[in-house]
């Protein structure tokens, strides 16, 4: 969640948000739950089946075991829904690879090879990962690098923007910052089970009041 800015901004469009990290916002008050959680000492039991929305923004690289993560989150999904908003950094970004080129491969506070990292990702890895924990990719594209907040806003980090832009378009694998990616959890066969449990029993019902009007 971080300090709580990005669910600022989500409440000023109406939504409703529940946080849930290993570290207390500056602000709770933007959340209308808030849970702590770590990966390193519990398990994930969250029900998510009322959720539209999971967003995982620059999180998934931060997990020692993001397989076991996204199963549970599909468990506690039990359905089609909530999908699934993910960013990541990409660390075939061309900038990572003139540097690995050169012999450089150096972590820093921020950034793509931020220190916490535990995972790097590639387009390829992060679609690879999601598919084998049985999600569906339903879209995924490259961000282009936050030149605004190393220079500025202004005329020339625009004029960065629109040229990194163009080249995503070219190859999104070698000049996107970022990966975004939109997946949505498939069903689990206890969740396919429960289904067909509850259209039975409506099947059932329906009948009965058949039986009872003749």
């Amino acid at each position: 969640c971080g300090p709580g800015n990005f669910a600022r901004e989500l409440r000023k469009k109406s939504c409703v948000l529940t946080g849930i990290d290993m570290y207390e916002p500056k602000d709770k008050g933007v959340f209308e739950n808030f849970y702590l959680w770590d990966e390193a000492k519990d398990a994930f039991t969250h029900d998510l089946s009322t959720y539209d929305v999971v967003l995982l923004l620059d999180v998934i690289e931060h997990f020692k075991r993001p397989e076991a993560f996204l199963d549970s989150l599909r468990r506690c999904a039990r359905a089609k829904h909530p999908k699934l908003v993910v960013t990541t950094g990409n660390v075939a970004f061309f900038i990572v690879r003139l540097q690995l080129l050169m012999g450089r491969f150096n972590y820093g506070q921020r950034g793509i090879l931020d220190i916490t990292h535990s995972r790097l990702y590639t387009f390829k890895t992060l679609q690879k990962l999601f598919l084998q924990c049985g999600y569906k990719i339903e879209k995924i594209r490259g961000i282009p690098a936050p030149f605004p907040k190393a220079i500025g806003l202004n005329v020339f980090s625009k004029i960065l923007l629109s040229i990194n832009d163009f080249l995503i378009h070219v190859s999104k694998g070698l000049f996107s910052y970022q990966i975004f990616m939109v997946a949505a959890p498939t069903p689990t066969v206890e969740a396919i089970l429960a289904n067909s449990i509850n259209t039975s029993r409506l099947k059932a019902r329906e009948i009965l009041d058949e039986v009872k009007k003749t």
